[in-house]
């Protein structure tokens, strides 16, 4: 009888220090797996390579003062003292908790390309290695590393716009047949119903600016277009917008004339020698 309960109880104990070694070793098991997840993102942003060469000094100063840790002081100091030697590595794990905003789109553009089956010989959608935003445009510049030509990207972009929700501008070749570029908006982004005018949209001598876009302002410079043709239909805003042109270079000090060519004009001469600007309205 006696024997059969010490063999229940040894069984217990072995069975509790087996747990707890197979939770020490999952416990290591998942730290390790950050520390590996935490190297792959400073890779990607190597300014997170600071922190790491900077997280050696934790050591280097508890070694200083390793007096202040072991001597006279309770044991979790010692513990303190020894888990500052692998500071580097409690670095690189909680870097691995650290979201870009990069990760998530990455991701968004992988799952859609798989999705739309835009994928290479070997089977692997085109990979997001870096993000750039013109802050004059608001256009977002992505850049992908990828085997497909860049002729197969055209035919998907409106598959892709409608997949990604996003306004596509264009696609070009990158920086090498590797590398392709593609400048979009967020699908959300709309055109204003109204735009209202302000002096300030007179910024540079001799360019008009005509309106904006979705991504920009339209505008021409009279040194390389110096002459404008408004055309369309009663009521799409001619006489609107040539009030504006008119009101720009006149602001931009020019002399105005305007002349109605429908009765027909003989002013031949007149434009041969004059050096003013003239603008008609058919």
């Amino acid at each position: 009888m006696s024997s059969d309960w010490e063999k229940k109880v040894n069984q217990e104990i072995e069975n509790g220090a087996n747990a707890i070694i197979n939770e020490i070793a999952n416990v290591l098991r998942i730290f390790f797996f950050r520390v590996g997840l935490g190297f792959k993102k400073s890779w990607k942003n190597k300014k997170l390579f600071i922190g790491f060469f900077l997280s050696f000094l934790i050591p280097t100063v508890a070694r200083i003062k390793s007096d202040y840790f072991l001597i006279d002081t309770k044991f979790y100091f010692k513990i303190i003292y020894s888990s500052t030697f692998i500071a580097p590595l409690f670095y690189m794990a909680i870097i691995s908790f650290v979201n870009r905003k990069g990760d998530n789109v990455e991701e968004e553009f992988k799952k859609a390309f798989e999705e739309m089956g835009f994928i290479d010989i070997s089977g692997n959608a085109p990979k997001l290695i870096n993000i750039k935003h013109d802050e004059l445009t608001g256009i977002d510049q992505y850049f992908f590393k990828t085997y497909i030509p860049l002729d197969d990207w055209q035919p998907k972009a409106r598959l892709m716009e409608s997949r990604l929700n996003k306004t596509i501008f264009e696609i070009i070749q990158g920086i090498d047949k590797q590398t392709v570029q593609m400048n979009a908006l967020e699908g959300s982004v709309k055109v204003s119903d109204k735009l209202l005018w302000s002096n300030d949209l007179i910024r540079e001598e001799g360019v008009l600016n005509f309106g904006k876009s979705i991504s920009s302002e339209i505008k021409i410079d009279l040194d390389e277009q110096p002459h404008v043709l408004v055309a369309g239909q009663t009521g799409s805003g001619k006489s609107v917008l040539m009030r504006c042109l008119l009101w720009q270079v006149y602001c931009q000090g020019a002399d105005v004339y305007m002349i109605d060519f429908k009765a027909g004009v003989g002013a031949k001469r007149w434009l041969e020698t004059s050096s003013e600007m003239v603008i008609g309205i058919a």
